[in-house]
């Protein structure tokens, strides 16, 4: 796997693998210049509702302006991550990042992989399908009792926690913040583990708490109800308008869970690059995993 993420170096991209958090924090000692470039365009366009980045965008290929706007930010400021959507694609930063990863990962391996994606009804689920040189899976989450596979008005219903695919018959998985809602994520990981092959590769991205050693667990579900332990947070669900319940904050024993679940090549990915428009704290991150 080292050689295919060693496709993603250029010139104009910093790419590190941290597989603690103590290399997570050396890395982000090193990172003034680019948090201060991205505190630059904070400030020079903190007045203005929406602009664009002139950027190269690696799911399509072109130069394009990505969309930098108030959506999912703070007062006067863009939430990097969750923005700089690209016009042709509308793809986000997360997701275009995740996009050339996977290119390059699968153009990398030949033949014609399996790829399952946690989404369906997504951007990212149609850029894969008309990109990839791929068998691209896609699915949602439909509702609780509902057999894995079964297809309702053209989408597919998986539960994370009891996939419906047999055991290795996948070479690629691709989660994109999805883990911090499944309600057990034990089961839901050793599942990604099952339906891969030995040397299939699992990428994910999450909301991640880099100054938390332990992860936080929000809700549980308890005699079939949902018990919350917190105060109850929601991400937005293209398929609910409530949005999705957060089970948990995730910490850097995530990346021990995975281990402990047949997971070797374990680390968190960072990235940044101003001409790709791969901003986001400094340092944009997703996850890499090999199936032992």
């Amino acid at each position: 796997m080292n050689d295919q993420l060693d496709r993603l170096r250029a010139p104009d991209m910093f790419v590190c693998r941290l597989h603690d958090r103590r290399e997570f924090e050396a890395a982000w000692a090193s990172a003034t210049d680019r948090t201060a470039y991205e505190e630059l365009l904070q400030r020079a366009y903190a007045e203005v509702d929406r602009w664009w980045l002139p950027a190269v965008c690696q799911a399509c290929g072109v130069a394009v302006g990505l969309l930098a706007d108030k959506q999912y930010g703070w007062p006067r400021r863009v939430n990097f991550r969750e923005r700089l959507a690209c016009p042709r694609c509308q793809l986000n930063t997360r997701q275009r990042l995740m996009a050339h990863l996977v290119r390059r990962v699968v153009g990398a391996g030949g033949g014609s992989p399996r790829v399952y994606l946690y989404e369906q009804v997504t951007p990212f689920f149609q850029w894969a399908r008309a990109s990839l040189p791929a068998n691209v899976i896609g699915s949602e989450y439909l509702g609780h009792g509902l057999p894995g596979g079964t297809v309702i008005n053209g989408i597919r219903h998986e539960d994370a926690l009891a996939l419906s695919f047999e055991d290795a018959s996948l070479d690629l998985v691709v989660s994109q913040d999805v883990l911090e809602h499944v309600p057990e994520i034990e089961p839901a990981i050793s599942e990604s583990a099952r339906v891969l092959r030995p040397g299939g590769h699992f990428y994910f991205s999450v909301p991640f708490n880099v100054s938390a050693d332990v992860t936080i667990q929000r809700a549980v579900v308890s005699g079939g109800e949902v018990v919350s332990l917190m105060e109850p947070q929601f991400h937005g669900n293209p398929l609910a308008a409530e949005g999705s319940l957060v089970f948990y904050d995730h910490g850097w024993d995530l990346l021990d869970r995975l281990r402990a679940s047949g997971f070797a090549d374990v680390c968190m990915l960072g990235v940044w690059s101003a001409l790709y428009g791969y901003l986001g704290g400094g340092l944009l991150t997703v996850f890499t995993a090999r199936r032992v």
